[in-house]
């Protein structure tokens, strides 16, 4: 998947903008702190996406350890 295929493009918002910039282990951090409990990493193009709708669930799109997308799905 690249980011253009990003799914979570339509979920994206200013919360989840926050995450874009961060490393892996520092969004990771940021989420703990503002009380996410289930984060999902997509780091490679053939990591393994199910496609269930969790409205709590944030996602990050990392490339090179570093988080470029991220929405709740």
């Amino acid at each position: 998947m690249s980011s253009g295929e990003w799914p979570g493009a339509k979920y994206e918002s200013p919360e989840t903008q926050s995450y874009v910039g961060l490393s892996t282990a520092e969004a990771r951090a940021a989420a703990a702190r503002a009380g996410v409990s289930m984060v999902r990493v997509i780091d490679g193009p053939n990591d393994v996406m199910t496609f269930d709708f969790r409205s709590y669930r944030l996602n990050l799109y990392v490339v090179d350890g570093v988080v470029t997308r991220a929405a709740f799905f």
